[in-house]
């Protein structure tokens, strides 16, 4: 979880909000008139809808315009309305992007975008920006609404702490196992050759890392971001945080801070150790996703931290380069004791949202539900995940198949999904799990259930719970506060895992932190989990 920019940037903008207000109401192009909903495609060539979108299915490199791509075209033909699709500039900042669209008060019909709405729906329909959607989700999006209510915490994420519908979110398919998507790798042709068991515990990893050195003079790769996101091993330690600052909420209900914690302390100590033993790669804290692939190419590793989709990559390389590596997934290492407190993962519900503005009138609003809903729709999930059957997939044995377009494609199937399918990473849609398979090595699936079935409960819990959020006098001293607190935790860590400070500063390092408000700090977040928990 990044520093949260919740609400920093439209509360500065407010005095331009009414624009968006003024809106309330306006047709826009193409009146629907009366409507009378028989099925998809509707009968509503005629009705424009404008739909931007920051992040999700947004136009592969090699397409030039909407009507180019396979995906973004072919769904406008299966809904039935006329959408115009809008996209940030290229290489801009989604999220600055947002808050611009939001002050000029030209609004699309449309937004979809990753936390923002999610944790600013509150002020954003107070505003006068999007739609409180309640009073329509029911009859106008029946497959949305049934689907949510098949899992109160669905519900709970998608309205507002007053009660308020506030768009439509995205899912995975198999909840968790989906948002497991990475975890420990490990070379098992190394282990095999010196006759090393499978490490479970701390001590099995410290006793592999100090072997895989000793014989290939190999390290502890990771890209930075995943590392400093996930902790890896730290929750061997009763650990809840990287070297990323960590917000969690425990068995009690209570939000704690994991960098202040002093299990966090024990799991920098050994941290510490293993780099300055020489156990961990020294460019770790640059190392990006294409950097750790080559060193897993090179044999500079054997024991590394990285995704399902780049095990797929390393696979795909050892297998054209014939170099025997044969990496599998890993369990999560566990204290001697057993203990295991954190792991990487989610609950199968996103905090991207596509929500309607008041740029929307009631003589287009059941139009431009059901164009959401469809996604929700047995159909509108195939073609979501799919493409279009009998081009992009078929049904084989009863099974929905990628077809050989998208199979035999140049460029991977990969790059052939995010032409032809929506749900590749992420929209206002349910991901189906098949997706991930499909473009997937057997190997990397296999890791991602060992990454999640063991670790059910605990991955589930790794996210804040999708759609708590702070009001807008919360966000505002959260802001205040957090920036300091947050950047500080971050240095720090970086110095503790190199050893460039001593652990034995860590009590000092507690209070430092606690001196810049972090009880404050906590007890703003505590407030918007009392409130999400009352919803």
């Amino acid at each position: 979880m990044r520093k949260k920019l919740v609400l920093l940037t439209i509360v500065a903008v407010a005095a331009m909000l009414f624009l968006a207000a003024c809106n309330r109401g306006n047709g826009g192009a193409g009146a629907a008139g009366d409507f009378d909903f028989a099925g998809y495609p509707m009968d509503a060539e005629d009705v424009t809808v404008t739909f931007w979108l920051a992040g999700g299915p947004a136009l592969h490199p090699t397409v030039a315009t909407w009507q180019e791509s396979p995906f973004h075209s072919g769904l406008n033909e299966h809904v039935g309305v006329n959408i115009e699709w809008m996209f940030p500039p290229a290489g801009a900042e989604h999220v600055q992007e947002f808050n611009l669209l939001i002050a000029s008060g030209d609004l699309p019909d449309i937004m979809f975008i990753g936390q923002h709405i999610m944790n600013d729906a509150e002020l954003l329909i107070d505003e006068g920006v999007i739609q409180d959607l309640t009073p329509y989700i029911a009859d106008w999006a029946p497959n949305y609404h049934a689907f949510l209510h098949e899992n109160p915490a669905r519900v709970r994420a998608m309205r507002t702490d007053s009660g308020r519908y506030f768009g439509f979110g995205f899912f995975r398919e198999d909840g968790g196992w989906n948002d497991s998507f990475q975890g420990p790798l490990i070379r098992q042709d190394w282990l095999d050759d010196l006759g090393l068991p499978t490490p479970t515990t701390i001590s099995d990893w410290d006793t592999t890392l100090r072997a895989f050195n000793n014989e290939f003079g190999a390290t502890f790769v990771a890209p930075w971001s995943r590392f400093d996101e996930s902790g890896n091993i730290a929750g061997a330690f009763g650990a809840q945080a990287g070297t990323r600052f960590r917000l969690f909420v425990d068995n009690n209900n209570q939000v704690q801070l994991g960098n202040i914690l002093p299990e966090w302390a024990e799991y920098l100590a050994q941290m510490a150790i293993w780099w300055n033993d020489g156990l961990i790669d020294q460019d770790l804290l640059n190392a990006v996703d294409a950097d750790v692939r080559s060193k897993a190419l090179l044999n500079s590793t054997g024991l590394a931290y990285s995704s399902m989709g780049q095990l797929s990559g390393w696979i795909l390389d050892a297998n054209s380069e014939g170099t025997g590596s044969d990496w599998v997934g890993l369990q999560y290492p566990t204290g001697d004791d057993g203990t295991l407190s954190m792991v990487f993962g989610g609950p199968g519900i996103g905090n991207a949202v596509t929500s309607i503005t008041t740029n929307v009138g009631p003589d287009r609003m059941e139009i431009v539900m059901r164009l959401l809903d469809f996604a929700y729709s047995p159909e509108g999930f195939m073609y979501w995940n799919f493409g279009a059957e009998g081009v992009s997939w078929n049904m084989v044995d009863g099974v929905p198949t990628f077809s050989d377009l998208l199979v035999n494609d140049p460029d991977g199937i990969h790059g052939a999904m995010e032409r032809h399918v929506g749900s590749v990473w992420n929209g206002p849609t349910i991901q189906a799990t098949n997706v991930l398979v499909a473009r997937n090595q057997p190997a990397a699936i296999q890791a991602n259930d060992t990454w999640y079935w063991p670790n059910v409960e605990v991955a589930e819990r790794f996210q804040l719970p999708r759609g708590m959020a702070l009001n807008a006098e919360e966000s505002l001293r959260a802001g205040e506060l957090g920036g300091a607190i947050t950047t500080y935790i971050e240095e720090m860590a970086v110095r503790f895992l190199t050893g460039a400070e001593p652990i034995s500063n860590f009590d000092a390092f507690v209070a430092t932190v606690e001196s810049l408000g972090s009880d404050e700090w906590i007890a703003l977040h505590q407030s918007a989990l009392d409130r999400f928990l009352a919803r």
